[in-house]
């Protein structure tokens, strides 16, 4: 059975796959999981919600800024995973199968936790952002694939019982990936600033803005 597992393991090249980010940036990764709207739309989407009466933003404001870094869920991005998992016999104890899958794992922040400060003084604008979330991770059912121990294991209910111990498993290896955690507050960041810097350079006129942003174990 041990060689059986191993044959498994190589063709599927198991583990997690290269890590696909979404920024919204000058320049864009196409990553089929996640859909956002492009930087131009979010740009002016950004003027239109904080524009003065007569239709162009006047000022840069804390409250201004906090509105349109808060107005997309660009902060959130699908992270493309896949693994195997054994599936036990509850009474014996002996290995029923093994289960490959592919699945998503989906981090980002809470927008609405997002706050900025603006030092006129240094000409300094702070945008501090809030810790990462991970979200239940999910399995894609069709993806699922099956080496079983004994032909007796392939009865119609293994589908369901895989799709679990395949979610479990996915979870669990979810958690203890530090570089999704990471790799998400880097994207939060470079997203972030992509988004402010074009605006603020349309709006502020002959005034200069430095655009720093802090994730929350970078709080000063």
């Amino acid at each position: 059975m041990k060689n059986r597992e191993m044959d498994f393991y190589r063709k599927k090249s198991w583990g997690r796959l290269p890590v696909y980010v979404f920024i919204a940036a000058a320049v864009m990764f196409t990553v089929p999981f996640v859909r956002n709207l492009s930087a131009p739309n979010l740009i002016k989407k950004a003027e239109n919600m904080v524009a003065g009466e007569n239709g162009r933003v006047e000022t840069v404001t804390e409250t201004a800024l906090e509105e349109a870094v808060r107005i997309s869920r660009l902060y959130t991005a699908e992270y493309p995973y896949n693994g195997y998992t054994a599936v036990y016999d509850e009474d014996t104890g002996d290995i029923k199968y093994y289960v490959a899958y592919e699945g998503t794992v989906k981090a980002g922040i809470d927008v609405s936790k997002i706050s900025v400060s603006l030092e006129e003084g240094s000409g300094t604008i702070i945008i501090l952002l809030p810790e990462i979330e991970v979200t239940t991770p999910i399995v894609d059912a069709g993806t699922m694939e099956y080496i079983f121990a004994d032909e007796k294991y392939n009865t119609e209910t293994v589908a369901q019982e895989a799709y679990k111990a395949a979610n479990e498993d996915l979870s669990l290896k979810a958690g203890k990936d530090a570089s999704i955690i990471t790799t998400a507050r880097e994207t939060a960041k470079t997203a972030a600033k992509a988004l402010v810097e074009p605006w603020v350079s349309q709006i502020s006129g002959e005034n200069k803005y430095t655009v720093k942003v802090l994730a929350y174990v970078e709080k000063e």
